[in-house]
């Protein structure tokens, strides 16, 4: 859609993976890590292995001008290479870059050209990978279009207890994720309550759901993101369970641009 949708446009269109694996999965019951086993059990592909997002990127009808892999697994990053071979039309293309995200992702956007560069960049990382800095980062350019697969339940939502209670490394980690503390006031409520010998204690309560830590986040990336942010979002995971939330956020502020690229990930949200 987005090759189509800019092909009459003066401007190198890069996808840009940051978590890009293999360029396959393996979904089958050899797999160890059950929890993604389970992540893909509905995938509609048939067999053990399916495609992933960097080899699906690559058989796009109309190309893209550039493809970039990251991936800090080194042996990864040798099977990612080997997709030169199996798309040997694209080749000169590709580029895989064996590292961390944040960094190859950071450096991506103050490094390019972007009066001449347009760029898509996927973001699915399986856990608390991608700092808020980045996002940050990446809505500076205005000339990203970014899909993020925010683990809005693995690493936000069930970090918090019932209680309202986390570990300050839980704590931590949220922080990296949303860049700021003030959740806290919204999520976790507390009173005080006395007890029949007029002791006095604090009690604290979780008061958020998984669709509220979206909302917030989406909140929070509008701020960034001169283009905008579309209010809806793909709740995904295994068995119809909400781990992720699929948000999708653009750069360029103009009309034009938003109009576009709002009809555009409107309609593949529906599609999904």
């Amino acid at each position: 859609m987005y090759t189509y949708a800019l092909k009459k446009q003066n401007f190198e269109l890069v996808y840009f993976d940051a978590f890009a694996g293999t360029g396959s999965i393996d979904i089958g019951p050899s797999n160890s890590d059950e929890a993604q086993a389970d992540l893909l059990a509905d995938v509609e592909d048939v067999g053990p292995i399916i495609d992933g997002s960097a080899k699906r990127a690559l058989k796009v009808e109309r190309p893209f001008d550039k493809y970039i892999f990251v991936e800090a697994n080194r042996s990864k990053a040798t099977e990612l290479n080997g997709l030169r071979g199996e798309f040997p039309e694209l080749a000169h293309r590709i580029f895989v870059r064996q590292g961390d995200a944040n960094a190859e992702l950071i450096a991506f956007c103050r490094n390019t050209n972007w009066r001449r560069t347009r760029a898509v960049v996927f973001l699915d990382p399986f856990g608390s990978q991608t700092g808020w800095d980045t996002v940050c980062e990446i809505a500076r350019t205005k000339a990203i279009d970014l899909w993020y697969l925010f683990p809005s339940m693995l690493c936000v939502y069930r970090q918090i207890s019932r209680e309202g209670k986390l570990s300050p490394d839980k704590e931590a980690s949220i922080k990296w994720l949303i860049g700021t503390d003030d959740w806290r006031a919204e999520w976790i409520a507390t009173e005080k309550q006395e007890d029949l010998f007029g002791n006095v204690r604090s009690v604290s309560e979780k008061q958020v759901s998984v669709d509220e830590v979206t909302k917030y986040m989406i909140h929070r990336m509008r701020a960034e993101f001169k283009g905008g942010v579309l209010d809806s979002w793909l709740p995904l995971g295994p068995k119809g369970r909400h781990w992720y939330s699929l948000i999708f956020a653009w750069g360029n502020p103009s009309g034009k641009a938003s109009a576009l690229t709002t009809s555009l990930a409107t309609h593949v949200m529906r599609r999904s």
